[in-house]
């Protein structure tokens, strides 16, 4: 967990606050007027757009905390961060109750972390080795993944899925050499493999669950650039049964309802909620930097804020 943050910290670190930083997902879905103008996706997007990259980079390369440290942490990583790294794909991956019984699982996230430590290292140093590296990590899942199994697997696939696309968005973005077929078999095991799984929901587990869940959808449908599945996830995060909806966790008051999460599961709810996403039209489902979560409602627009 600790490296996983230190790392998200050279992208996220690039705003005043995390949720500041995520608050730029407004950048991921743009229409002049969703009822003249044609849909228009900003790439990169998911957690970062261009100029959140940029930045990071001259942190970095400036020596400037906490981007330098955290980006010689991720350096220091003895497996992930090395040209050596040598991705194990599986077909099946298995994962019980808890991490039990787990099949696949730890080389599924050994590689997820390598293709992130490469992308970042392609974007601040340029040197063209980490891109491919970062690509080819990608290429071998897409041609090898088939499915998920087991008591967890959907949290599993809500875990992985939103980071897969967050590194497939950078490289698409920032390095032509991922040819166009390959973003497309990329493409195509998000679709078949994560949104299959993941689009039932479940409502039925603690909230943790459908917030993983809508996250990683809702990452996937800005890479692949799927305005129905965008627009399937935001109506399940206002209006979801069970522990789904965000109504289950705040009142329009502000105040975060006392369900039987515990206070751990539903700020882990709020903090991974696809708040992070902005809708610009009509009905716009937003986030901003604020300190309370909660739903603000206007005269024709239902506005969630962070």
């Amino acid at each position: 967990m600790t490296r996983d943050l230190n790392r998200r910290e050279l992208l996220l670190r690039s705003a005043a606050t995390l949720v500041a930083a995520l608050a730029r997902g407004r950048n991921l879905y743009a229409a002049a007027s969703a009822k003249t103008a044609p849909d228009q996706w900003v790439h990169p997007g998911v957690f970062q757009r261009r100029s959140d990259l940029a930045f990071m980079k001259a942190q970095v390369l400036a020596g400037h905390d906490p981007w330098k440290t955290a980006w010689d942490q991720m350096l220091a990583l003895p497996t992930s961060s090395s040209m050596d790294f040598d991705p194990n794909p599986f077909t099946h991956i298995v994962r019980g109750s808890y991490g039990a019984g787990q099949r696949g699982d730890r080389e599924l996230n050994e590689s997820l972390e390598a293709a992130e430590s490469h992308v970042l290292q392609w974007v601040v140093t340029e040197r063209e080795e980490h891109a491919r590296k970062s690509a080819d990590i990608l290429d071998a899942w897409a041609a090898t993944l088939a499915d998920f199994s087991g008591n967890d697997a959907m949290l599993l696939g809500g875990w992985t899925g939103g980071k897969w696309a967050n590194v497939a968005e950078i490289l698409r973005a920032t390095w032509p050499g991922w040819q166009r077929d390959r973003v497309r078999r990329f493409e195509h095991m998000l679709k078949t493999v994560y949104v299959s799984m993941l689009t039932p929901f479940f409502p039925e587990a603690n909230g943790n669950w459908d917030a993983a869940l809508m996250h990683s959808l809702l990452a996937i449908a800005v890479f692949c650039e799927d305005r129905p599945l965008l627009d399937h996830v935001v109506k399940h995060y206002r209006f979801g049964s069970g522990s789904s909806g965000i109504t289950r966790y705040v009142y329009p008051n502000v105040n975060a309802r006392r369900a039987t999460e515990t206070r751990r599961t539903r700020n882990w709810v709020l903090a991974t909620s696809p708040l992070r996403v902005l809708l610009r039209g009509t009905k716009a489902l937003t986030c901003s930097p604020r300190r309370a979560i909660g739903l603000c409602w206007g005269s024709n627009t239902q506005r969630a804020i962070c």
